[in-house]
Formats: C-alpha cells, sequence, structure tokens
C-alpha cells in the first residue's frame, strides 16, 4: 500500500477518517491525500452584483486554507507523509475519478456521516456511492465513533461462500496478519422455503434433512477455508436470520469485534446473499469501521492494492 484517499467536507463529523488513514498510513508507509470537493453548483452559481471570479477565488482561498489545517491535524497524528488536493464536481464522481485517474490509490478512508450546506457535501450517501463505485478497497468510519480509538485486535469477516467471497477472505487475512489480529469467518444461512419436493424454481433442498446437511457444507467450506489462512486465530460462525447485513451488524456489536472486512460482490440464490449490496448496507448500519474489498475470483492476494 503506497496511497491513501482521504475525501473530506471539513465538518468535525468527517474528521472520523483521520484516525483510521494514519493508523493505515503508519502499518504500511503509506502516504495520505486528503481530497476535497466543491459542489459544482455552488461554485458556478450566478448570483445579482456577484463576480465571479471573485466568488471562485475566495472558495479555492477558503478550500486551500482548511486543507492545510487537515494536512496539519494528520501529521500531528503520526502521518509522515500528507497531500492535499480540491476538484470541483459531484462529490462521488470525483472521488471515484481521482481513484481511476492517479495511480497508486490503494485504499479510501471515508467518514458515513456528514452535512451539507456551502463548499460542504453529505458524506454519508456520499460514501456508499464511494463503495459501490471505487475500484479500490474503501473503509468506511462512522462519524458517531469518533472517540473511540481506532485499532485492529478483532476483526468480523462476512462471506457468502462464493469465489468472489473466498477471495475477499483471502485479502482480508492478508490485512488482518499484518496487525496481528483474529478473525471470525461468518456466513448468514438466509431461511429457506420448505415444500413436499424439490423446488422447480430454484432447484434447492426443501426438507429439513436436506437444509441440514446443506448447513453441514457451509461449515465444511469456512473450516477448508480457515485452514487456509495465515491469521493465527481463526474461528467460524454461522448463523440463520432473513436479513444478511442486519445479522452482520449485530454480530459485529455483540462479538465486540473492532472491524468489519468484506467483499463487494457475491452470488445470488435462495441459500445466498447479495454481498454488493449487503456491503452497502453494513456500511450504512454497522457502528464499527467497514472495509470494503473488491475481489474477483482468481484475485491474487499478493498482488492486490493492499499489499
Amino acid at each position: 500500500m503506497k496511497r491513501i484517499l482521504v475525501p473530506t467536507d471539513f465538518s468535525p463529523l468527517s474528521e472520523a477518517a483521520f484516525a483510521p488513514a494514519v493508523v493505515f498510513a503508519k502499518k504500511y508507509g503509506a502516504e495520505i491525500t486528503v481530497i476535497h470537493i466543491i459542489d459544482a453548483l455552488e461554485y458556478n452559481a450566478s448570483y445579482p452584483y456577484l463576480d465571479l471570479s471573485s466568488h471562485h477565488q475566495q472558495i479555492q482561498r477558503l478550500t486551500q486554507e482548511h486543507l492545510a489545517a487537515a494536512a496539519e491535524k494528520l501529521s500531528a497524528a503520526g502521518a509522515e507523509k500528507v497531500h492535499t488536493t480540491y476538484r470541483v464536481g459531484t462529490p462521488f464522481r470525483e472521488v471515484t475519478s481521482e481513484v481511476e485517474h492517479e495511480e497508486g490509490t490503494d485504499l479510501l478512508v471515508v467518514a458515513t456521516h456528514g452535512f451539507s450546506g456551502f463548499r460542504r457535501f453529505v458524506v454519508g450517501s456520499v460514501a456508499e456511492s464511494i463503495v459501490r463505485r471505487s475500484k479500490c478497497p474503501v473503509l468506511s468510519v462512522h462519524s458517531s465513533g469518533t472517540s473511540r480509538e481506532f485499532a485492529i485486535r478483532r476483526v468480523l469477516v462476512p462471506t457468502d461462500l462464493s469465489p468472489r467471497g473466498d477471495a475477499a477472505v483471502l485479502q482480508a487475512d492478508k490485512i488482518a496478519a499484518q496487525f496481528g489480529a483474529t478473525i471470525e469467518l461468518f456466513f448468514v444461512d438466509t431461511p429457506p422455503v420448505y415444500g413436499p419436493g424439490p423446488s422447480p424454481m430454484f432447484g434447492l433442498p426443501v426438507t429439513p434433512a436436506e437444509v441440514q446437511s446443506l448447513r453441514g457444507s457451509f461449515e465444511n467450506h469456512l473450516n477448508t477455508l480457515a485452514k487456509t489462512l495465515t491469521t493465527n486465530e481463526v474461528t467460524i460462525r454461522v448463523e440463520e436470520a432473513p436479513h444478511p447485513s442486519e445479522a452482520i451488524a449485530a454480530r459485529a456489536k455483540d462479538g465486540g469485534f473492532d472491524a468489519i472486512f468484506m467483499g463487494s460482490h457475491g452470488r445470488r440464490g435462495l441459500h445466498a446473499w447479495v454481498i454488493g449490496s449487503v456491503a452497502e448496507r453494513v456500511v450504512r448500519i454497522a457502528e464499527i469501521p467497514v472495509l470494503v474489498l473488491k475481489s474477483q475470483p482468481n484475485d491474487n492476494p499478493e498482488t492486490d492494492g493492499m499489499n
């Protein structure tokens, strides 16, 4: 990992992303770039008796002052290399564009709440859009958790048991090992629809005995996957719940985890969940940081952006 990008709207709430960014930067020896997006509508607003050139200069000056203050806070927190930049446009588009066009961005760290207003953007909704569109991993941090010390000791790693899900687990393991953290592999089994015979639509087991057998295969898959991981301590857990995202958030809270690491895509089906949409909802409702990883089934964790 060489470059960490931290979007900010200059609100105190958006500073929730600072401490995690510094922790990752110090662990990997990475530089931090703080980016602010000036809303294009406000930047190019036309008002009577308003000189647009002076308006632009004032916004740019204030933006640079706020960015300098943000960089100073990050440096005071222990970041060794901090850069700043700003763009004019739509927040989530400009942030993801920065990732796509600036080589070497390995991690985005965003706060999941902010407030709107002059030269501000609503970080909460922007965070979900960034998670959906970003090509690099995104660490989302709830602004309500700013009083907590950021540390990675116990990590919850949800998976849907798909090839993409397994690839994300391998990435999560590599990062957790860097921090000396423990892992719990977590699978949410959505309740099946029972019937008198095989389902003509889904072809899935519909008798209790068949469902029990399938759940045993879930645990076998997790156990096999756990044996391939390098983290010192790995446990597994399977729960039945109708809503995977709520189950993940609840397990994270009840289990006392420090962070959730999960993939952004998965498979569909009666006994599976669409991990992409689940990841976005977990980002919204989880009370602890969520690292959303970007994996393909054939991803090599040795060459991904989180090295």
